[in-house]
């Protein structure tokens, strides 16, 4: 058993973190959706680079270090403007 099929209870987590956001968001609390949002795409960023996984589909073509810098601009894009709103 690889390291990312013992732990798939991450996934899960960051999913449903996602899904409270985008809840807490489309509810009308916005910073708090987004910033719930961006801080799971930064564990998500961290993971990819920390946690072995196999490659498939087309995570095959690209590498960890991609993968992790697009997540982690999407989650300082969105960190910066939940600071923004006011």
């Amino acid at each position: 058993m690889t390291e990312r099929q013992a732990r798939p209870w991450l996934g899960w987590a960051l999913l449903l973190v996602v899904a409270a956001g985008l809840v807490s968001a489309s509810a009308g609390a916005w910073r708090a959706g987004l910033l719930a949002v961006g801080i799971a795409l930064a564990v998500a960023a961290a993971l990819r680079l920390f946690v072995p996984g196999l490659p498939l589909g087309t995570l095959s073509v690209r590498t960890g270090w991609l993968d992790a810098t697009l997540l982690g601009a999407a989650a300082a894009v969105l960190l910066v403007a939940a600071l923004a709103l006011s």
